[in-house]
């Protein structure tokens, strides 16, 4: 990314720092404005290539319209506009924007150092002296980090599952970015999931290791073999670990409960369970009209939810359609890791997440490697070293 851009983006990150006395997203009006700014001059001289729409951009945006249209009219007006604008004016601006993907891993990696570094701060500290490191206190918010005596740290964010959800998006990015010898940050990142106490995260942690052996592979042109493998072992694990051992080793007894009777867990039940309900009608195909509230009773406090209430059945197929035609290689992969954040907290209407799904569309580490290859034939054909 462009310098400016990173700034921008660093700035949609903080999306959990949140005022409703200043109107809400801060962080979004701050990055926004900034952006803004810095395309006057390019549109000042008559060059509107930053917001131009590839036709399948133009024609999902269209196809949103109508439903953008019902939501503001039924009181959703400020849903409705910050959806616009993250995927009509963000996506667009990050999109077309021409990227170095070794630029691009070095600045995702920067941005998971700092997310690592407030979450290890904020852990340790609690772990040694019990004194609660609260970066939201200068809003006036207390995070939702604490069980009992135990501490869930979500780092920058109020709650663990934020914070993992964060880490999972920026390194999802990584995973198509060429590296430039060993990813330690990777590994640190797994066991940071796994400290969050996040059951979320957990599984988030799970599925990268996952993503990484199959594109590891796959950038081999190899089969694909290393997945089946590591299948294999886990039913093996599953079959013969003494797992009740592993887990008191791993996870507090708050954590542990949680997994014994996921069922019953008022977080999960809150996350994946609307308590209003929902019936398999025409607007469970076409949707309600965009809003951030009534979601919430339909399908759970999760990106589906959020969804299918807002565009219904066919407009969730048309989104993950519009990331799997947009995405630069990879698609069915980007396309789970798409789905799979939508699984928690919906993002729909902040910008860092059509900035962050302009970037995982965009990043291609194979098109970097063919261009090596083919540079390295040409100058071989000329008897010259490559």
């Amino acid at each position: 990314m462009a310098p400016i851009h990173f700034v921008v983006f660093a700035l949609l990150l903080l999306w959990d720092f949140y005022i409703p006395s200043a109107g809400g997203k801060v962080m979004d009006y701050a990055a926004i404005a900034i952006l803004a700014f810095s395309l006057m001059p390019r549109i000042a001289l008559g060059d509107w290539r930053p917001l131009g729409l590839t036709g399948s951009h133009f024609l999902f945006l269209l196809t949103l319209a109508p439903l953008l249209g019902l939501g503001a009219i039924r009181g959703g007006f400020l849903a409705a506009a910050a959806f616009l604008i993250g995927c009509a004016f963000i996506f667009a601006v990050f999109f077309r924007e021409d990227r170095n993907h070794a630029v691009l891993y070095r600045q995702m990696g920067a941005l998971i150092v700092l997310n690592l570094a407030a979450f290890y701060l904020q852990y340790a500290t609690f772990q040694l002296s019990g004194y609660l490191v609260n970066y939201h206190s200068w809003i006036g918010v207390e995070p939702r980090v604490l069980v009992g005596d135990a501490i869930r740290a979500g780092g920058l964010y109020q709650e663990p599952n934020s914070f993992c959800l964060v880490l999972f998006m920026l390194n999802a990015v990584r995973l198509f970015c060429p590296r430039a010898g060993r990813d330690y940050l990777f590994p640190v990142s797994i066991v940071t999931f796994i400290l969050s106490q996040s059951l979320w995260g957990i599984g988030a942690a799970i599925f990268l290791v996952f993503c990484r052996m199959y594109i590891s592979e796959r950038k081999t042109r190899r089969i694909p073999i290393v997945v089946p493998a590591a299948i294999g072992m886990i039913v093996s694990a599953a079959l013969f670990v003494d797992w009740s051992s592993v887990l008191e080793l791993i996870f507090n007894q708050a954590t542990i409960n949680r997994l014994v009777d996921i069922s019953n867990d008022p977080s999960a039940q809150q996350r994946f369970t609307g308590s209003g309900g929902f019936a398999v009608d025409l607007r469970f195909f076409v949707g309600h009209g965009v809003s951030t509230f009534d979601f919430q009773d339909y399908l759970g406090i999760n990106g589906f939810s959020f969804y299918i209430y807002g565009f219904g059945l066919l407009g969730i197929l048309l989104f993950l359609a519009f990331v799997f035609r947009t995405s630069d290689g990879n698609a069915v992969t980007k396309v789970l890791i798409v789905a799979l954040a939508m699984s928690t907290f919906p993002l729909f209407t902040f910008g860092f997440w059509w900035a962050w799904l302009a970037l995982l569309a965009k990043a291609n580490s194979d098109e970097l490697a063919r261009t090596r290859e083919w540079h390295s034939l040409a100058y071989s054909r000329r008897g010259l070293p490559a």
